[in-house]
């Protein structure tokens, strides 16, 4: 119709499903009834390592770890990520 349009690409990046999958969970505050809606294909320990892998490899993972899951001081390796993902995770999916 001749009129603009803003097309927002956002990270517009070529990734894998858990780069926004590990976005949306967080997105969703670990609810669980909305976890188990949306991720109900995942086990509790496949959904963990989705999350965990999806920060690792997300240019905001750092920013949502610290923001979401704890200050950078209170992680002494990515083990102690791992633990406080399932922790965090608790009675979710």
């Amino acid at each position: 119709d001749g009129g603009l349009c803003v097309i927002d690409f956002a990270d517009a990046v070529l990734a894998p499903v858990i780069y926004e999958h590990a976005l949306v969970a967080f997105a969703f505050e670990f609810d669980p009834a909305l976890l188990r809606g949306y991720f109900a294909d995942y086990t509790p320990d496949g959904f963990v390592e989705m999350c965990f892998n999806g920060l690792l490899i997300h240019d905001f993972g750092g920013d949502i770890v610290r923001d979401c899951v704890g200050k950078p001081e209170e992680f002494n390796n990515l083990d102690d990520l791992r633990k406080k993902l399932n922790k965090k995770n608790g009675k979710g999916i």
